[in-house]
Formats: structure tokens, sequence, C-alpha cells
């Protein structure tokens, strides 16, 4: 079993969670989608389907409809799908560094630090149940 770590982004932008690999969905439709872009809408997606994957502290994502797009630079993590996975966020300041957590029922599950980017991120891999 593959038990490598991806980056992932989470992003308030996207409506779906984005996936560039296929190891995280455990169900793939062959599906052609269009994003738009800041650029122009652009016919990227090639599939939609059930994903799952877990974050470093154990927190589970299972989507029904992740949108597979392998041309991808990072997997982004739809806030809109954290919050449909019953989970909520809140940002932190510690010294110099800010944060975005993960709660469940007001605990923090994860802490997503920054890149020199300043995009929060977090590490990602298969669901090893």
């Amino acid at each position: 079993m593959d038990h490598v770590k991806d980056i992932c982004i989470p992003d308030s932008g996207t409506t779906h969670t984005i996936l560039k690999s296929k190891k995280y969905f455990n169900k793939i439709f062959p599906t052609k989608g269009v994003i738009n872009t800041i650029s122009s809408p652009a016919d990227l997606i090639e599939g939609t389907g059930n994903a799952m994957f877990m974050l470093p502290n154990g927190t589970k994502f299972v989507f029904n409809n992740a949108l597979y797009y392998p041309k991808s630079k990072r997997n982004l993590l739809s806030f809109n799908d954290i919050y449909n996975q019953g989970y909520d966020t809140e940002t932190t300041t510690k010294g110099h560094m800010k944060y975005i957590n993960i709660l469940g029922k007001k605990k923090i599950l994860e802490k997503l630090p920054k890149l020199p980017s300043g995009l929060h991120y977090i590490y990602m891999k298969l669901n090893v149940s």
C-alpha cells in the first residue's frame, strides 16, 4: 500500500475538493468538466467520484464528489467540503506564524502552517484504516 504523503492546500475558492492522483479514489467516473480560473474557463476535469484520505493527526475525509484533475499542480481541499464533513475552521497566531486549524467538537484536530508563498498547507495520505 502507498504511504507516500502529498501536499494539500485548503481553498475557499473551489466548490469541490480537487485531487491530482487516482490513488485517493476508490470509484471514479470519467467526466469532462470545466473549471473557472482567474484568466478563463478551462476544460480540465477528467473525472469525478468517491475519494478518501487522511491528514497527519488521523482526521479522515470521505467525498462522494471529488474532482480528478491529473494536471493540477496541487491537491485542493474545499472549505465547503471541510464543513460538509462536520469539521470547522479557525485561524490562530502563535508568535509570528498564522495557522488555519481544522476543528472537531471545538478541539483542534489539525494545524495547517504556511508555505513561503503564504498559502496554508497540510500533508495528506491514503486512508489506511
